[in-house]
């Protein structure tokens, strides 16, 4: 099984969070950072060049960003993934790891299956969503996570005592990762679904969490508005700092105000609710 890998040299930090952000929507499976510069990697058989530059070219700093391209062999990605992505501690209360990592000494863990590197709390957007979800109340609620990556979020509200959980992700790879993972971390209650928002059977959810992108999240809110009611908490993430107003005014138009928010990496996580 070949893989592509592609590197882009001399980016910032910034830029990385970008690209993996990007190509995370198109089959790429893992991310590194080496002497060589970023690395992405997708399998030969799924790998899109055009795909990929056209996310890249989407978004204004990786316009036209110079990489390198060269076919690799078959990846050890549990051991990349040891060698990279050590466990997580998001506070005193949860804690990410590996199945190949010894527990850690929070009050709650999860454990997420090394497939890839987002999903797995890493990432700023998924970190900061599971500390605004770490103060909600998801006891007997009714949940929806929309692009469920790893299921981390599901695994979560479950762990926190949601008692029905609705996540969907279009991805295959996602869909069966994240069963894997629920299942790993013991989980009852959550029901994944490979598809789109359309796929999510019409109810009214208690709350929605969305750590997808702006463009998803904007061509998706009447869909999003669908499935809550007038006491429904939205969690948004995936959305960078300079789109906050964007994001703002498209919930405003629901009567959807900014309850909290958090930032970090030039991305952030809001809390939504009606007043």
């Amino acid at each position: 099984m070949a893989y592509i890998k592609i590197t882009f040299p001399n980016t910032s930090e910034e830029q990385n969070e970008l690209i993996a952000a990007v190509l995370g929507t198109c089959d790429f499976d893992f991310f590194d950072e080496t002497e060589e510069g970023f690395n992405a990697y997708a399998l030969k058989s799924q790998f899109d060049e055009s795909q990929m530059t056209e996310v890249l070219n989407s978004i204004d700093v990786l316009q036209s960003i110079p990489y390198q391209k060269e076919e690799i062999a078959k990846t050890n990605w549990n051991e990349e993934w040891e060698k990279n992505f050590p466990p997580l501690v998001i506070n005193e209360n949860w804690s990410v790891r590996a199945d190949f990592h010894p527990p850690l000494k929070t009050q709650n863990e999860i454990v997420i299956t090394p497939k890839m590197s987002f999903g797995t709390g890493h990432h700023a957007t998924t970190s900061m969503m599971m500390q605004m979800m770490d103060a909600e109340n998801f006891i007997n609620k009714s949940v929806f996570d929309f692009g469920s990556g790893t299921g981390i979020l599901a695994i979560m509200a479950e762990l926190k005592g949601a008692a029905s959980i609705q996540a969907n992700d279009i991805e295959d790879w996602a869909y069966e990762n994240a069963i894997e993972n629920a299942a790993n971390n013991r989980c009852k209650q959550i029901q994944f679904h490979h598809g789109g928002i359309d796929i999510i059977p019409i109810q009214a959810f208690d709350i929605i969490l969305a750590n997808i992108n702006k463009n998803v999240i904007t061509s998706s809110i009447d869909d999003m508005m669908a499935l809550a009611h007038p006491n429904t908490i939205f969690y948004i993430s995936g959305i960078l700092c300079e789109d906050e107003t964007d994001i703002a005014n498209l919930f405003s138009k629901h009567q959807y105000t900014i309850h909290h928010k958090l930032s970090k990496d030039n991305w952030m996580a809001i809390k939504f609710i009606k007043p």
